[in-house]
């Protein structure tokens, strides 16, 4: 019985050592209070040699969540190129008089902006914190972004008053959403129903 104890821990314990070891800030984060009650699962491979680099409950079922983003975006950077940049239009519908009245609607064109400038720092990268306005509804850990998250809507509207449009009549100020169809996710729904013509809502 003491022999098969022995070899039974041997065991245990070559099964333990001959698995990578999570790094330190792994660990610092997976023993947070906040995930005492968390399920985690993840696998780290060496692109070029095939090797396993950190893992834990690897062959586990998890229900995804935001983690599923980094498949989004690697088929965007692949797709797009890291020198990609997004561009939101506004146009207008109907003639603007010399005086700067537009007698129709000022419309604003999605172009798939992930931020439309508003996480934009000064040095022209997306501004992050660990917990972010985003999870406001989960967490009280919460910070905000450093830059204005208006910035770019502020900015369209210099442009629009520096292409000569100084009021708007008989006329509204619409989003174009027709980029996206709508879809259904978690719990909410995404981008409103699509729509033939700004003027028409």
């Amino acid at each position: 019985m003491r022999v098969a104890w022995l070899v039974f821990l041997a065991l245990e314990l070559c099964s333990v050592f001959s698995e990578p070891l999570l790094p330190a800030g792994f660990q610092e984060v997976l023993g947070r209070p906040e995930y005492q009650h968390s399920h985690w699962g993840f696998l780290f491979v060496d692109m070029a040699t095939g090797e396993t680099l950190h893992e834990l409950d690897a062959d586990k079922f998890f229900t995804p969540a935001s983690v599923t983003k980094l498949f989004s975006c690697a088929a965007a950077l692949t797709a797009l190129g890291g020198d990609h940049r997004f561009e939101t239009h506004v146009v207008r519908k109907g003639a603007l008089s010399t005086n700067g009245e537009l007698s129709d609607d000022l419309i604003l064109v999605a172009g798939a902006d992930p931020t439309l400038g508003g996480r934009t720092d000064e040095m022209g990268h997306i501004a992050f914190v660990s917990e972010d306005h985003i999870y406001a509804e989960g967490t009280d850990a919460v910070n905000w972004t450093a830059p204005d998250p208006l910035a770019g809507l502020k900015e369209l509207a210099k442009q629009v008053v520096a292409a000569g449009i100084r009021r708007i009549t008989n006329g509204g100020i619409w989003v174009d959403d027709r980029l996206f169809d709508p879809f259904e996710s978690a719990g909410r729904f995404g981008s409103i129903e699509a729509y033939a013509d700004p003027g028409e809502r």
